[in-house]
């Protein structure tokens, strides 16, 4: 016996199909959860302090002569332990330098790099 379709028949079809579809990424995102698992922590954001919005031509002409990154390619010369880089005001957060305008991250590095003097002990040498 040949089943003809009709609108009745397709409506209702059409109807748990999309329910169907409905509950589809709940039901698929609950596979993959262990019963009492937490979900995994987020990994921290990497400091962005490469905008240049605002910066002057020459400033900007400046930044990119002395080559600035956001992250330095040596781990023992970047912004942080530079004699040039200005600490940010929040812990956190992007700083400045005398040099090289715009907004400046610790991890960062540019071809200005100069390290931060010894700390004097006030002892007689």
């Amino acid at each position: 016996m040949k089943k003809t379709w009709t609108r009745r028949r397709l409506l209702q079809f059409g109807g748990v199909a999309g329910g169907s579809m409905l509950l589809m990424p709940s039901v698929l995102s609950a596979c993959g959860k262990k019963e009492g698992s937490a979900a995994a922590p987020e990994a921290p954001k990497a400091l962005d302090c490469s905008s240049t919005t605002g910066l002057a031509p020459a400033d900007l002409a400046t930044r990119n002569a002395l080559k600035y990154v956001d992250s330095s390619p040596d781990a023992q010369k970047n912004c942080a332990n530079c004699a040039l880089f200005v600490a940010p005001t929040q812990e956190g957060g992007c700083g400045s330098c005398q040099v090289v305008k715009g907004t400046i991250n610790p991890k960062g590095y540019c071809n200005s790099w100069a390290p931060k003097p010894e700390a004097t002990t006030g002892q007689p040498t």
